[in-house]
């Protein structure tokens, strides 16, 4: 950690939480240094029955829709063009099993993931969560949560370090 002891990991791909966590449990291994990993796709995602209700969550909520859809709705209005929308595809299948979000399908009404390049699970990127349900007044929600939920993770850490 050259000297560091404060530090927090700000992480929004889930494909790097596994290699985050065992990077960061080896370095408190050495140096009892905790580094936390705020996962923000995550965190957002827990957010999002709070401020929409359980169903629109769930109906919006997958690869290229809720969380990150509407903040980038609030953060880059002008890089979204909503009439390039693509909605998932409710009846897609992956080995032989409904597709049940990206990389997931679903046997018996367990999520399973499979190896497979994101385009087999995913319509053009798009996951189980409709896009068209997101909107920038709930990026902007989303936002101020995320933020606060930073902010109070750097006073706790200030806090249990002192």
């Amino acid at each position: 950690t050259r000297g560091f002891k404060k530090i927090i990991v700000l992480n929004g791909h889930g494909g790097y939480s596994a290699m985050i966590h065992d990077v960061t449990r080896q370095i408190m291994k050495q140096t009892e240094v905790v580094i936390p990993n705020l996962y923000l796709w995550r965190a957002a995602s827990e957010l999002l029955p709070q401020l929409l209700g359980a169903q629109k969550a769930q109906l919006s909520a997958g690869h290229g829709a809720n969380p990150l859809f509407s903040i980038a709705m609030h953060l880059c209005p002008d890089l979204v063009k909503p009439e390039a929308l693509v909605r998932p595809e409710s009846d897609k299948e992956a080995w032989g099993l409904k597709v049940a979000d990206f990389g997931q399908v679903s046997l018996n009404g367990v999520s399973v993931s499979l190896p497979f390049e994101g385009d087999v699970t995913a319509t053009q990127g798009i996951g189980r969560g409709d896009p068209a349900l997101c909107d920038a007044e709930t990026g902007l929600k989303l936002t101020d949560r995320l933020v606060e939920t930073g902010v109070l993770l750097v006073r706790h850490m200030t806090e249990k370090n002192s």
